[in-house]
C-alpha cells in the first residue's frame, strides 16, 4: 500500500516579500509523519510568482517513478543518499549535492535508506507560474 502525506499550508506563509525559511525545522516536522517504507511525505514551503520550493521525504526503499515538470527544477540532497536518474544516467546524490534538470526533461528517483531532498520548480505562465 503507497501512502503519501501532505502537509496543510494554512498555518504558515507561502509568500511575501521576504521569507526566512528553516529547513532543519520543516525537516523535523515531516520526519515525524513520514509513512510506511513506501510512502513519502511532502511540504511545500515556497510559492511564489513561478518559484516553488517544496522538502520531499522518500522513506527506505521509497521511489518517485519516471515523470517530468513543465519547468527547470533543482534538486538539492539534504539527508540520506538517492539516485537520480536522468537521461539513462543514474547519479547518485548526498547532502549537499545539487542537481539542475531542463524543463520536460524525464527522470526518477529511488533510495535505499531514504532520503530527503529540496525541489525547487520554476513554473512557466502557462501553468502558474510568473505572469
Amino acid at each position: 500500500m503507497r501512502l503519501e502525506t501532505v502537509m496543510s499550508s494554512l498555518d504558515r506563509l507561502l509568500d511575501g516579500q521576504a521569507l526566512v525559511l528553516d529547513l532543519a525545522h520543516e525537516h523535523a516536522q515531516m520526519t515525524a509523519l513520514l509513512p510506511d517504507k513506501h510512502g513519502r511525505t511532502a511540504r511545500t514551503i515556497l510559492k511564489s510568482g513561478a518559484l516553488r520550493l517544496t522538502l520531499i521525504s522518500l522513506a527506505p526503499g521509497g521511489a518517485l517513478p519516471d515523470h517530468a515538470a513543465s519547468g527547470p527544477i533543482t534538486v538539492q540532497a539534504i539527508e540520506g543518499r538517492m539516485q537520480f536518474a536522468v537521461d539513462g544516467v543514474v547519479h547518485d546524490l548526498g547532502p549537499g549535492s545539487i542537481i539542475s534538470v531542463g524543463a520536460h526533461v524525464r527522470h526518477a528517483v529511488t533510495t535505499e535508506a531514504g532520503v530527503t531532498f529540496l525541489l525547487t520548480v520554476a513554473m512557466p505562465e502557462s501553468v502558474g507560474g510568473a505572469t
